[in-house]
């Protein structure tokens, strides 16, 4: 069956010793010219056309639970009632674990947020530096997509749900039981949506790119880097 595809993986410093050799050994398939343009043309204009959702959906959630912890906060000051005061106290709480969370894609930016630019960083124009900018461009695309399917993540979802639970019974404990089910539900609910609205563009366009240029069959082996060792992979 063409493409088809198992691996090995191979532990200790033997293995990392014959990778170099291994990989020296393997001779890539040359990319005709004009696959190469219309590679490199439909990297760019998707990862450029995925940009702007990506951008809005990290800067839009780091905005919400900004203002929600602000509102909560303000709020937990001034309110007379008990059981509103720790409701408030405990919902401040959750906006700020999750606004950190969020802020911290400033160190960990969703790969969408980039676009086409670190294929256009690329210096030259020959065909080793285009060769480059389609290695860069997959690798921008690929990245994409996996942080997309992590909303099916289910430690994502479960993560939610049990702080929400958490708040619940603080609230359950010290407030009312009508303000510790709302604010679950509505916590959950709010949770749920950020996983399930994060871009998930780049999932179709990897697949489109997959079709558009299927791989080109081949038999052979190649060791790859793989955690502590290496994986041998064998094409048949």
């Amino acid at each position: 069956m063409a493409g088809a595809r198992t691996s090995v993986r191979w532990l200790g410093p033997l293995a990392l010793a014959l990778l170099p050799a291994a990989a020296g050994a393997a001779e890539p398939v040359a990319i005709p010219d004009a696959e190469l343009a219309a590679r490199l043309d439909f990297l760019e204009r998707r990862l450029d056309a995925a940009r702007p959702a990506s951008l809005a959906w990290q800067s839009g959630w780091s905005a919400f639970y900004t203002v929600s912890l602000a509102a909560n906060a303000g709020y937990a000051t001034v309110a007379d009632d008990h059981d509103d005061r720790v409701r408030a106290i405990v919902d401040a709480v959750k906006s700020g674990v999750a606004m950190v969370q969020t802020l911290r894609l400033a160190h960990d930016p969703l790969p969408g947020n980039l676009g086409a630019e670190p294929m256009r960083a690329v210096p030259g124009e020959d065909r080793a530096a285009r060769l480059q900018r389609l290695a860069v461009g997959e690798r921008q695309l690929l990245a994409s997509a996996e942080r997309a399917e992590t909303r099916y993540d289910l430690g994502r979802h479960l993560m939610v749900v049990g702080s929400n639970l958490l708040g619940g019974a603080a609230i359950l404990a010290f407030g009312s039981t009508r303000d510790a089910i709302a604010s679950t539900a509505i916590g959950t609910a709010i949770g749920e949506a950020q996983i399930w609205s994060q871009p998930w563009r780049a999932t179709a366009d990897l697949r489109d790119y997959r079709a558009a240029f299927p791989a080109v069959p081949s038999t052979g082996w190649e060791l790859r880097p793989r955690g502590p060792g290496v994986e041998l992979v064998l094409r048949f």
